[in-house]
């Protein structure tokens, strides 16, 4: 199956999604190390479920840590990836031993933010003043700031939308990947997909 852009699956938590999601042909795959995150995977689930998976990037998602900490957990879990604050992080990407998706919210994304990008991939997420797409693009200043930063980066966007919705995301952004978010399961090895499914028809090539 091919798709107009690539997938980013985001917040897996059990092992339904993540095969789903590596069916789906997913570039990425990201799980929460955060124990504050309601979408948290202690390391003995993540072990077995990244055994079970393979061909997209594995990306972690952490809170606040010390870039040190940072790369033992990615030595530790094995990582392609890690999701982190861009505000946190900026300006050293270059030090953690994996590739960066650097998370900014929609609201706080701005020219600056691009300049002084220096991630592999630019994460930016719908927050309380802009929390869909219905929102987002009918301010054009926003819709501005998005299209230069799926030119100039690697941008991965995570904005709610119907599935009807996401041709018309890339139709006039161009990203390099939209997020799409996993769910639980109604009991383990038993999982409804009908709104991933809905959102992957939509976007196929």
């Amino acid at each position: 199956m091919s798709y107009i852009t690539q997938l980013y699956f985001k917040d897996i938590n059990n092992l339904s999604d993540a095969r789903f999601a590596a069916a789906a042909d997913a570039a990425l795959i990201g799980f929460s190390f955060d124990p504050s995150d309601s979408r948290y995977v202690e390391p003995a689930a993540f072990s077995e479920i990244k055994g079970w998976i393979s061909g997209p990037k594995v990306v972690g998602s952490f809170g606040f840590v010390s870039p040190d900490e940072l790369n033992r957990e990615i030595d530790q879990y094995g990582l392609d990836a890690v999701e982190i604050g861009l505000d946190i992080y900026g300006g050293y990407a270059r030090s953690i031993h994996a590739e960066t998706l650097m998370r900014i919210k929609l609201s706080a994304l701005d020219q600056t933010s691009l300049r002084h990008f220096d991630g592999d991939y630019l994460f930016v997420h719908a927050d309380d003043l802009f929390r869909n797409w219905t929102l987002t693009r009918v301010n054009r200043q926003m819709v501005q700031l998005l299209k230069d930063a799926c030119t100039y980066t690697n941008c991965i966007l995570d904005i709610p939308a119907h599935a009807e919705e996401l041709r018309d995301i890339v139709g006039q952004l161009n990203p390099y990947a939209l997020c799409i978010r996993g769910g639980n399961e109604e009991k383990p090895g038993v999982k409804e997909f009908t709104g991933m499914q809905e959102m992957l028809e939509a976007l196929e090539a």
